[in-house]
Protein backbone atom coordinates (compact mmCIF):
# COMPACT_ATOMS: atom_id res chain seq x y z
CA UNK A 1 0.00 0.00 0.00
CA UNK A 2 1.38 3.47 -0.93
CA UNK A 3 1.84 6.43 1.42
CA UNK A 4 -0.71 8.66 0.10
CA UNK A 5 -3.29 5.36 0.99
CA UNK A 6 -1.81 5.11 4.19
CA UNK A 7 -2.33 8.32 4.93
CA UNK A 8 -5.80 8.62 3.91
CA UNK A 9 -6.81 5.56 5.91
CA UNK A 10 -5.54 6.58 9.16
CA UNK A 11 -7.48 10.26 8.40
CA UNK A 12 -10.58 8.90 7.62
CA UNK A 13 -11.42 7.02 11.27
CA UNK A 14 -11.21 9.98 13.55
CA UNK A 15 -13.84 11.77 11.04
CA UNK A 16 -16.09 9.17 10.83
CA UNK A 17 -16.08 8.34 15.20
CA UNK A 18 -16.50 12.30 15.41
CA UNK A 19 -19.45 12.17 13.06
CA UNK A 20 -20.86 9.29 14.94
CA UNK A 21 -20.87 10.80 18.29
CA UNK A 22 -21.75 14.48 16.81
CA UNK A 23 -25.12 13.03 14.75
CA UNK A 24 -26.93 11.15 17.47
CA UNK A 25 -25.68 13.98 20.32
CA UNK A 26 -26.87 16.90 17.92
CA UNK A 27 -30.36 15.23 18.01
CA UNK A 28 -30.39 14.82 21.72
CA UNK A 29 -29.70 18.46 22.64
CA UNK A 30 -32.56 19.37 19.28
CA UNK A 31 -35.35 17.51 21.77
CA UNK A 32 -35.39 20.37 24.65
CA UNK A 33 -36.91 23.93 23.25
CA UNK A 34 -34.16 25.43 21.29
CA UNK A 35 -33.94 28.91 19.56
CA UNK A 36 -33.75 28.65 16.14
CA UNK A 37 -30.73 30.63 15.38
CA UNK A 38 -29.03 28.33 18.12
CA UNK A 39 -30.91 24.89 16.81
CA UNK A 40 -29.63 25.20 13.52
CA UNK A 41 -25.77 25.74 14.79
CA UNK A 42 -26.70 22.31 16.76
CA UNK A 43 -28.04 20.55 14.03
CA UNK A 44 -25.57 21.33 11.42
CA UNK A 45 -22.43 20.07 13.90
CA UNK A 46 -22.35 16.85 12.44
CA UNK A 47 -21.49 18.67 8.68
CA UNK A 48 -18.30 19.19 10.57
CA UNK A 49 -16.09 15.92 10.63
CA UNK A 50 -17.89 15.64 7.20
CA UNK A 51 -16.15 18.48 5.72
CA UNK A 52 -12.85 17.06 6.80
CA UNK A 53 -13.19 13.96 5.51
CA UNK A 54 -14.45 15.52 1.94
CA UNK A 55 -10.66 17.46 2.30
CA UNK A 56 -8.90 13.96 3.12
CA UNK A 57 -10.66 12.38 0.40
CA UNK A 58 -9.39 15.23 -2.11
CA UNK A 59 -6.25 14.84 -0.93
CA UNK A 60 -6.22 11.33 -1.67
CA UNK A 61 -7.13 12.10 -4.77
CA UNK A 62 -5.15 14.73 -5.54
CA UNK A 63 -2.27 12.30 -4.97
CA UNK A 64 -3.12 9.59 -7.48
CA UNK A 65 -1.61 8.46 -10.17
CA UNK A 66 -2.04 9.54 -14.33
CA UNK A 67 -3.93 5.93 -14.73
CA UNK A 68 -6.00 6.03 -11.59
CA UNK A 69 -7.42 9.26 -11.32
CA UNK A 70 -9.40 9.61 -14.21
CA UNK A 71 -10.82 6.87 -13.20
CA UNK A 72 -11.51 7.29 -9.61
CA UNK A 73 -13.11 11.02 -10.75
CA UNK A 74 -15.27 9.48 -12.78
CA UNK A 75 -16.35 7.12 -9.97
CA UNK A 76 -17.30 10.12 -7.77
CA UNK A 77 -18.70 12.22 -10.93
CA UNK A 78 -21.25 9.38 -10.98
CA UNK A 79 -21.79 8.76 -7.35
CA UNK A 80 -22.46 12.56 -7.27
CA UNK A 81 -24.62 12.70 -10.23
CA UNK A 82 -26.63 9.21 -8.89
CA UNK A 83 -27.07 10.99 -5.91
CA UNK A 84 -28.66 14.27 -7.79
CA UNK A 85 -31.17 12.08 -9.79
CA UNK A 86 -32.79 10.14 -6.43
CA UNK A 87 -32.90 13.40 -4.37
CA UNK A 88 -34.78 15.27 -6.60
CA UNK A 89 -36.86 12.09 -8.06
CA UNK A 90 -37.70 11.85 -4.28
CA UNK A 91 -38.17 15.61 -4.12
CA UNK A 92 -40.79 15.62 -7.05
CA UNK A 93 -42.77 12.02 -5.62
CA UNK A 94 -43.49 14.03 -2.60
CA UNK A 95 -45.30 16.38 -4.76
CA UNK A 96 -47.51 13.23 -5.58
CA UNK A 97 -48.00 12.70 -1.92
CA UNK A 98 -44.89 10.08 -1.10
CA UNK A 99 -43.83 10.94 2.79
CA UNK A 100 -40.78 13.48 3.82
CA UNK A 101 -37.54 12.08 4.25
Amino acid sequence: MDDDRKRHLKGIPPLDGGYTAMAPASLWMLRGQVQAALGCGIAFRPIIPSAFAIGACLRYFRGLGRIAAPTQLEAAAFSFLATCLITLTWTFSQNAGLPAL
